[in-house]
């Protein structure tokens, strides 16, 4: 960094770490950048809430970035801005939820929205899908178009659309945006990308693949041009060179020099011989806009050696270059702490608060709260009020302002500040400060303001706070307009466990006109309530529920809960409750719960729910259970039977052997699973029947896998002979040991794993239309129409071996030619001529014709999909997969 320090970064394992200086830091689930002197000391976070950070890359200005890997759900990999104290979303946590909780559901890792989260640093851009190395354009060897440009290493698995992309961030406000994208190299698996002292792009290749093939190379890009040439091997010379040995007067030249690398260890040099009047001369009077900001650094870097350097901040504060007086209030934030020196610097950083640049606003006010200036109060709040949230970035440098100069007794006061944005920075403040005084702002007009307040009380967590957020279960303002905060005042009751929180609990469940997901997470928090999960609800985190009033939850669930919610119109409510109801038993469920199971107006899952809770308690006769066999929807008709399994096997067995021989896949299955659960001899000779069923080809195909599974979990005879059966589908090869899996899966199950299932991670690569955001890029085929394109068979054997059924278009090959050496590229189309090849090595693609008179060999084909993917997923995920694939028209 240009201070001296040496900024680095880890991913969302955590860290705990204790330091002189600051004492215990420690967060298990975020990733997050560091800086420390070289020697260890002076160890701070600087910013937190990272997923997978590969690399961080400086600017000209110095301003910090990296490229932070998605979750594999469907949000996109993002261009952060790495600034002091900020947060931008993610939790390890988060991870394991199929829905990625708030990450998604409140759009954290998205580029600003209109009613985004207010404490997080929002995401600049998306871009890529899996970032790996990432590096600014330092000044020389490049052509002008890449005058600082970033470059970042976007990682697919596969050749074809991976490479090196480039981009430009524009100034916006305080913060960046993107200015423009493009493709430096394409068909390169590229791992990391650097800048080498010769003027040249250095770029490490992984080859192929997931695993990887166990080789690798390194590629080396050159510009041409005698002029950039020479610029490159002035550079290389002096990056060759120790500059600690040159002379001042040396050092104050290049400190102009067009290669930031050249600046920093020029300016570093002079720090480091206390050349303060020489930094000061070039800080305030260079030519060179570039060199002017060095000069500021190099006092920096003197600064926190505890030089004193109050003399040439001062005027360097008052400056008429903006970027100087930016960077002059950074310095003055980081190297002062106490004493005369701060005193003299606070009024002209005050005066910055009201600043044109909205750049040294930024940086006065983080200054001004490391300085705990109590007077700039006014003038911070001032500045929020002007900025009214439109900058996000002059949003957090207020809030890191008053979190440092106001009390909390200050902070409180503005809950009666007529600007939304200013009651907004003081929770913001607030929040930085884990007050508990949070709660008091859950009383505000506006609906946003509470919800902030919500997420820093539940999400931090401030459990001082939690009564008063528990308490908004009974807000009928906050029932009707802010589902999030209440979901946290759910979880929060839940974890109070007190009497007064069962009991809010339990009239928000009844609660007709509440939130219909608020209603189902307080009844979900009702039926465990005397054996939770030991996982809270919103951020998936490990939390403590000690001293929660036991004994009580069963009354208020049956008495009230259960009754409304199992009459609820919506079916996820009424289907979960008529689950809770076969545990969390009251004679009194036995009408509502017959209603429901004949509602046609309900799912038959939902219908289904229902006749367990009774059957479960002899609350429904063999007779009426029967009747259900005569319903339209297979999934009734079956669920009924196992159940009449279950409560009457010998008037069962008759009626499931029918079933059995449905060509209906749903029924069979049911039948299946009902004749399984009886452990009689009539039962088994039935299963050796299926058996032989499918053993002649008569038996339904959906239900094979079912017979083969309930056969293997009864006597030796009937696992040989399905062990029989498995061999000779293996024998078969190709889809061999699956073709059971070819029929009878479960869309919605099927849908369900394609989206959320982390350890396969379908939608890194492949996109369905209509199930999924069609956001950023991916590495696979566009699956929305591929039951059109591809038969069942090729389905499954594409996810068993991805390189049997190759998809037209998404190929990489290697040609080696006569007269053009190696061509490597995306295969488009083949024919007995000829291949067609996308050339995909410069921003805009070329297609190339490569005749196959001229090819000497071909090599590397193969799909970039991972060939594991199987064995990450039990036979019945893989008939589910296939199932949703092949709906997919």
């Amino acid at each position: 960094g240009p201070d001296g320090r040496i900024y680095w970064s880890i991913g969302d394992r955590g860290y705990n770490l204790t330091t002189l200086e600051y004492g215990q830091r420690n967060d298990p689930g975020s990733g997050a950048v560091f800086r420390c002197f070289p020697d260890g000391s002076g160890m701070e976070v600087v910013c937190t809430g990272l997923r997978n950070p590969q690399e961080l890359a400086f600017d000209d200005h110095f301003n910090l970035f990296t490229c932070d890997n998605n979750s594999d759900h469907e949000d996109r990999a993002r261009i952060v801005q790495i600034v002091e104290g900020g947060e931008t979303g993610w939790r390890m946590n988060f991870q394991t939820l199929g829905d990625r909780g708030p990450w998604v559901a409140e759009g954290w890792w998205k580029p600003r929205f209109a009613d985004q989260a207010a404490f997080l640093i929002p995401t600049i851009a998306t871009m890529g899908s899996g970032p790996s190395g990432f590096a600014c354009a330092p000044g020389t060897g490049m052509p002008e178009k890449y005058r600082g440009a970033f470059l970042l290493a976007d990682f697919l698995g596969g050749r074809s659309h991976s490479g090196i992309r480039a981009f430009k961030l524009a100034a916006a406000g305080a913060t960046f945006k993107l200015q423009e994208d493009w493709h430096l190299v394409k068909g390169v698996l590229a791992t990391d990308v650097e800048f080498g002292p010769d003027g040249a792009v250095w770029i490490s290749d992984w080859v192929d693949g997931w695993v990887g093939e166990g080789k690798g190379r390194i590629y080396r890009l050159k510009p041409e041009g005698d002029a950039l040439a020479a610029e490159a091997r002035d550079t290389r010379t002096l990056l060759a060179r120790d500059l600690s040995t040159a002379s001042t007067s040396e050092l104050c030249l290049l400190i102009a020099h067009a290669d930031r690398r050249i600046r920093l260890a020029a300016h570093s040099a002079l720090a480091a011989r206390r050349a303060q009047d020489e930094l000061f001369d070039i800080a305030m009077n260079h030519a060179n806009p570039l060199a002017r900001i060095h000069g500021v650094f190099g006092l920096w870097q003197i600064g926190l050696k505890r030089g004193t350097i109050t003399a040439q901040l001062l005027p360097l504060l008052t400056h008429t270059d903006p970027e100087v007086r930016a960077q002059a209030a950074r310095v003055t934030g980081d190297i002062t702490r106490k004493g005369e020196l701060c005193s003299q610097l606070r009024a002209p950083l005050r005066e910055l608060l009201h600043d044109a640049s909205p750049r040294v606003q930024f940086y006065a006010a983080i200054a001004l709260g490391r300085l705990r200036d109590h007077e700039a109060v006014p003038a911070l709040l001032a500045m929020a009020e002007r900025n009214n949230d439109a900058d996000p970035l002059l949003r957090h440098a207020a809030r890191m302002g008053l979190a440092g100069c106001a009390d909390e007794r200050a902070l409180v006061r503005l809950r009666a500040h007529a600007s939304v944005a200013v009651r907004r920075c003081a929770v913001l403040a607030l929040r930085r400060n884990h007050s508990a005084a949070l709660g008091r702002w859950l009383a505000d007009a506006d609906a946003s303001i509470r919800l902030e307040a919500a997420r820093a009380i539940y999400d931090l967590p401030v459990f001082e706070a939690f009564p008063a957020l528990a308490a908004q279960l009974n807000n009928e303002e906050s029932q009707r307009t802010v589902p999030r905060l209440l979901l946290r005042a759910v979880a929060a009751a839940a974890q109070l466990g007190r009497q007064q929180d069962l009991q809010g609990l339990a009239d928000i469940a009844a609660n007709n006109a509440a939130n219909i997901d608020v209603r189902k997470a307080a009844l979900d928090e009702l039926v465990s309530w005397d054996a939770p999960f030991f996982r809270e609800r919103v951020l998936n985190e490990v939390r403590a529920r000690v001293g929660r009033v036991s004994g009580a939850a069963e009354t208020l669930l049956v008495n009230n809960a259960l009754p409304v919610c199992i009459a609820a119109t919506d079916d996820a409510l009424a289907r979960a409750a008529a689950e809770a109801a076969a545990t969390h038993w009251h004679d009194s469920l036995v009408q509502p719960l017959t209603l429901l199971a004949n509602s046609k107006q309900h799912a038959a899952l939902t219908r289904l729910a229902a006749l367990k809770a009774l059957a479960a308690h002899q609350a429904i006769t063999p007779a009426t259970l029967a009747a259900f066999l005569q319903e339209q929807a297979p999934q009734l008709r079956s669920g009924a039977a196992a159940l009449l399994a279950r409560t009457n096997p010998e008037q069962a067995l008759p009626l499931l052997d029918q079933a059995l021989h449905s060509q209906d896949a749903a029924e069979a299955q049911a039948a299946v699973a009902g004749i399984a659960s009886i452990a009689s001899a009539e039962a088994a000779a039935l299963i050796a029947a299926a058996l032989q069923r499918v053993r002649d080809g008569s038996f339904v195909a959906g239900a094979t896998l079912d017979v083969l599974e309930a056969a293997s979990a009864r006597d030796a005879t009937l696992q040989q002979q399905a062990q029989a059966i498995d061999a000779v589908f293996t024998a078969r090869g190709g889809i061999g040991l699956h073709t059971p899996c070819l029929d009878g899966g479960d869309v919605a199950a099927g849908k369900k794993l394609f989206l959320e299932k982390s350890e396969v991670s379908c939608t890194r690569c492949h996109l369905v239309k209509g199930a999924m955001p069609e956001g950023g890029f991916r590495a696979g085929p566009e699956l929305t129409h591929i039951a059109t394109q591809r038969s069942k068979a090729e389905i499954l054997l594409s996810i068993l071996t991805p390189n049997a059924v190759l998809t037209e278009g998404w190929v990489s090959v290697n040609l080696e030619t006569r007269d053009d050496g190696v061509i490597s590229g995306r295969l488009l189309k083949e024919d007995a001529q000829g291949y067609e090849l996308e050339i995909g090595d410069t921003g805009t693609p070329e297609h190339r014709r490569v005749l196959k008179q001229t090819v000497l060999s071909r090599y590397g084909d193969g799909s970039a999909m991972p060939g594991d993917v199987a064995s990450k997923l039990t036979r019945r995920e893989l008939r589910d997969l296939v199932a949703f694939l092949a709906s997919l028209r």
